[in-house]
């Protein structure tokens, strides 16, 4: 596969550099300023850039906003308080090993599905799309007794693909990495007994 894909790039690549030099030299053959000359040079690297690429810099924008604004982890309710709530019920939760699921919901604007880890605790996992090809990952730790939610982390990642080749790919937020960590280690302090 790299050896049809590192070709393709120095092609793109000399593609950018003609554009932008064509740019420059038919200005300069008009005539026109420096300035202007800077100008159709960069007109001419877009008309090379923007078929294959014009999502990444949008993308990448939304990426690093809603990383920003939304991203995160909130744990609601800890273990101990959920306990002291509900006395004498997680020493009767038994892990599901085979841990079943069902779909929510599975459509071109995401999907969601619901893990049962016990007899009273659910996990969900959400993935929606929201703007090119952005995601948003939302997963959620829930008391089937009243659907409430004890802890949710929330993450942002994309993926650009031109054909076949994933060239621009960022799974997650910048510095999450500890806070899905955490999510999940929380979600299995909740797992109860395994038999």
């Amino acid at each position: 596969m790299g050896a049809v894909i590192l070709p393709l790039m120095g092609i793109y690549l000399i593609l950018l550099i003609v554009g932008t030099a064509y740019g420059w030299r038919w200005a300069k053959r008009r005539g026109y300023s420096t300035v202007k000359r800077a100008l159709c040079a960069f007109g001419g690297f877009l008309i090379v850039y923007l078929p294959l690429m014009w999502d990444w810099i949008p993308t990448e924008l939304a990426h690093r906003y809603y990383c920003k604004k939304e991203a995160g982890l909130w744990i609601y309710k800890t273990l101990d308080q959920w306990k002291a709530e509900n006395p004498g019920v997680y020493e009767t939760l038994v892990y599901n090993k085979d841990r079943p699921f069902k779909w929510v919901y599975r459509d071109k604007n995401g999907s969601k599905y619901v893990k049962s880890l016990n007899g009273r605790i659910n996990y969900s996992s959400e993935t929606i799309f929201p703007f090119l090809s952005l995601n948003k990952d939302i997963f959620e730790v829930i008391d089937t007794k009243n659907d409430e939610v004890l802890a949710k982390y929330i993450d942002f990642g994309y993926g650009i693909s031109i054909f076949v080749v994933r060239w621009a790919d960022e799974p997650f937020c910048e510095n999450m990495h500890h806070l899905r960590k955490d999510f999940f280690n929380f979600e299995e302090s909740f797992k109860g007994a395994e038999k």
